[in-house]
């Protein structure tokens, strides 16, 4: 999986949109593209530790609906996935902005013992992942 070159224009003026934090943009190159994984580095040591529920936005589209993204703080990358079809030669514009919804996920719980990591919501089981040897009962055969 290769990241193609991506230009990030960092905007240092908040002036300009109190909401939007940087802008970007994604080019192509000499190759079409089709749902390509894409890392973009942020420098801005006030957006990775700042507590922002933040949005990604591709400008040029009809709706203003965030897309996926995950920000690692450590490495000071924003991961996401530039969806559809994209020809070569051209460039999609994006933003990471500062939203004023709050986000609420479900509690999911979890349970970790004897080797099992048990998730379950609202008491319903989601998943059980066995991580460690389980070896059978006593008086029976392991082979």
């Amino acid at each position: 999986m290769k990241f193609f070159h991506v230009t990030l224009l960092i905007l240092s003026n908040f002036f300009l949109s109190a909401q939007e934090l940087i802008k970007f943009q994604v080019e192509t190159g000499k190759y079409d593209r089709m749902d390509c994984p894409i890392a973009v580095c942020i420098s801005q040591e006030s957006i990775l530790k700042g507590n922002y529920n933040l949005q990604l936005i591709e400008h040029g589209t009809d709706d203003n609906t965030p897309l996926a993204a995950q920000l690692d703080e450590k490495a000071g990358k924003l991961y996401f996935i530039l969806k559809g079809f994209t020809p070569k030669n051209t460039t999609r514009k994006f933003s990471l902005i500062h939203s004023k919804i709050e986000f609420n996920f479900p509690e999911v719980d979890m349970l970790c013992s004897e080797g099992s990591l048990q998730l379950s919501y609202k008491n319903h089981p989601i998943l059980n992942y066995q991580y460690d040897l389980v070896y059978p009962p006593k008086g029976i055969d392991s082979i």
